[in-house]
């Protein structure tokens, strides 16, 4: 990612109607299916500016890792200790540590995302948990991910077949991030028709009204909420909560 995105990615966590119902998905999806216990110990890879790590604190005692300098010292601007430097292929654990490993958008960043998951499989306990959010579907491909400098992006079935190859069981797979979709898939449409505006890729971050933010953020709690019951067919990113077998 380009350093200067980590900044910009700390100031738009806090309100931003992507981040702030997206982790709204997280929690709920955690509640829903995590026993009920908060002495879980968390890894969670790819940490960035640590706005997660709140989150799965409430669930146990979390470690962030992540292997750029910059993004740990937003998150430690955040308060987070507990943090490490270091690369998901290769991760500075012993065997059998976690009981809770997240890649929240991270493995599209990493070239042998096969590799990462293996090494996720290794530092998980026996039963252990991963949860894994990704960007969905390579047709909407656009400036925003050559910004944030991913390799790909995912199908459900794909990331599923993924997760088997490196030893885990699915439990709960879903598109999220549904109803604004259209609107999402229209804006990066209209905006590769347009000349760049920087020799450096931006992400798209479109400022919002605060009433408009606030109603998207609205969808994406229906959606944390219905996927409890349903997969969601469609939507701008994936995610897999899986069981190590």
């Amino acid at each position: 990612m380009e350093e200067n995105e980590y900044e910009k990615l700390y100031q738009f966590e806090n309100y931003y109607w992507w981040h702030v119902g997206r982790s709204e998905i997280i929690y709920k999806l955690l509640t829903t299916y995590l026993p009920p216990t908060s002495s879980f110990d968390i890894l969670d890879v790819g940490c960035g500016t640590g706005i997660n790590l709140s989150i799965l604190a409430k669930f146990g005692r979390v470690i962030g890792i992540d292997s750029s300098k910059a993004a740990l010292k937003f998150a430690g601007k955040r308060g987070f200790k507990n943090l490490r430097q270091g690369r998901a292929e290769k991760l500075p654990f012993s065997n059998n540590s976690f009981d809770l490993v997240c890649g929240l958008d991270l493995i599209e960043h990493i070239r042998d995302d096969l590799k990462a998951l293996k090494e996720f499989h290794r530092v998980l306990k026996n039963m252990g948990f991963l949860l894994i959010t990704a960007p969905a579907y390579q047709f909407i491909w656009s400036e925003h991910d050559e910004a944030l400098h991913h390799f790909r992006r995912y199908t459900l079935s794909e990331l599923h077949r993924k997760l088997n190859l490196a030893g885990f069981r699915v439990l709960k797979r879903s598109y999220v991030i549904t109803f604004t979709f259209p609107l999402i898939l229209a804006y990066r449409f209209f905006k590769s028709l347009l000349p760049k505006s920087s020799l450096t890729p931006q992400s798209s971050y479109v400022i919002l009204p605060k009433f408009l933010n606030n109603l998207l953020i609205f969808t994406l709690k229906i959606e944390a909420k219905l996927l409890k019951y349903i997969n969601l067919p469609f939507g701008t990113s994936v995610i897999c909560l899986a069981q190590k077998d």
